[in-house]
């Protein structure tokens, strides 16, 4: 075998725990590329740091990988400020190991640069890991304090081989869902999302089906899709479903789709395919007059093939349009999803091109909440609001379809004593792998 490469998922949120399947995607190319990878979870561990020095001395990896899937929990007030407690741990890598400390996951796209600095780390990837990481760790570059930042480049066609039933026994138990992607990348360009705007690869249809086939057979029939949205092509889409539905005929699945990029044949494969749940992801920033149609239209078409949805509305955003809140809510109002979340807190990144609006703008400035410290980096949590929960609560009229993001710690595909919770805050659409 080739180097040992330690993979670590420091993620010990657990509303809900994820699986942290972009490590399984990177174990499995590093295996492919002739490298031993291990990977070390310490999602439910009691005592990490002693995790860590044991693995350390055992496995003596000549790379470490620390996955930062979030740098905080997004939802406001009761915020999680997750980097610090990363910090200590590579602190604790550094007592044990010699070895480059590689950070990287969906959370690097913040501030790759200030994450890399906070943490400590010797080098950083952002975007897809499979294929830049095997060739960082084959190309013998000194990344001791080197400080540099590699892009991912789309990864190749895997019918990824994941995680054992036994591996991710924990999470199922503990109301996680399996995961699995159709593509990378998003061509949307919502100003509030660090997604937007990503290179879009969209994988083989069979080789997601084979995979879904898979995590099925190894005891995973309910599943949750890891893309940014499904219907990021309509064609490419419809293929994957045509694929589930004959490799997969078992599955139940949720996922999240964006208004437009639909058709009554998409829904029809939809329903056909397994899938129960669709997250709409809504906004209110300025679209063309379809945008509101599009959403009822939507509702209306997951009804009549038996999937519920939940609406994700983002709203309160700097330079709204007067009266689109109030346009908006009327539409979902008439078209009654399962439930509609409002959130009107924004999350402000450094690379988003919200934040540079509201930081420009005394007007906007007036609505930061900040923590005393966030606004010097933005990597500690800072956050927009123009609208407060109690103005929400009198906009909606106390209509129990709508309710207010932050509430309660809870997604919408949570298991709970055997049943299936169609709930969900605003924080699922941040912790997407």
């Amino acid at each position: 075998m080739g180097k040992k490469v330690l993979l670590i998922n420091p993620n010990q949120y657990l509303h809900p725990p994820v699986i942290p399947i972009g490590l399984e995607y990177i174990s499995h190319a590093l295996k492919q590329g002739g490298y031993e990878p291990s990977m070390l979870d310490l999602c439910f561990e009691d005592a990490p740091m002693q995790q860590i020095a044991s693995t350390l001395a055992r496995f003596a990896p000549e790379v470490v990988c620390v996955t930062i899937r979030n740098i905080d929990s997004v939802l406001y007030p009761d915020t999680e400020f997750f980097l610090p407690a990363i910090r200590d741990l590579i602190k604790e890598v550094r007592a044990h190991s010699k070895a480059p400390v590689i950070v990287g996951g969906a959370g690097m796209g913040a501030d790759p640069k200030g994450i890399l600095s906070f943490t400590g780390s010797d080098a950083g990837v952002v975007g897809p890991g499979e294929s830049i990481l095997a060739e960082i760790v084959s190309s013998g570059e000194q990344l001791k304090n080197s400080g540099k930042i590699f892009k991912g480049t789309p990864p190749g066609d895997y019918v990824y081989s994941r995680g054992d039933a036994t591996y991710h026994a924990e999470y199922l138990e503990k109301g996680a869902l399996g995961g699995f992607t159709t593509h990378t990348g998003c061509s949307s360009g919502c100003p509030y999302c660090m997604e937007a705007r990503t290179a879009v690869c969209l994988r083989n249809p069979v080789s997601v089906a084979q995979e879904v086939a898979a995590l099925i057979g190894s005891g995973m029939d309910h599943l949750h899709l890891c893309d940014p949205e499904f219907n990021e092509n309509i064609d490419h889409a419809s293929q994957v479903l045509r694929q589930i539905i004959k490799e997969a005929p078992s599955l139940k699945w949720a996922l999240y789709m964006r208004p437009g990029h639909f058709s009554p044949a998409l829904f029809e494969l939809l329903g056909k395919s397994g899938a129960y749940l669709i997250t709409l992801s809504v906004d209110t920033c300025k679209h063309d007059n379809s945008y509101l149609n599009n959403i009822s239209e939507m509702i209306r078409l997951a009804k009549e093939n038996g999937i519920s949805t939940c609406v994700d509305l983002l709203a309160g955003l700097p330079d709204e349009e007067e009266g689109l809140l109030e346009r908006t809510l009327e539409t979902l109002s008439r078209a009654k999803p399962k439930e509609a979340v409002i959130n009107t807190t924004l999350r402000l990144q450094k690379v988003l091109p919200i934040t540079r609006r509201v930081l420009n703008s005394e007007a906007h400035r007036r609505h930061i909440i900040d923590n005393g410290a966030g606004l010097k980096s933005l990597l500690s949590p800072v956050f927009y609001q123009r609208i407060t929960p109690g103005q929400l609560k009198d906009m909606t009229r106390g209509d129990p379809m709508f309710r207010i993001a932050g509430e309660e710690k809870i997604v919408n595909y949570q298991v709970d004593d055997g049943q299936v919770n169609d709930r969900q805050t605003d924080a699922e659409q941040e912790i997407e792998d």
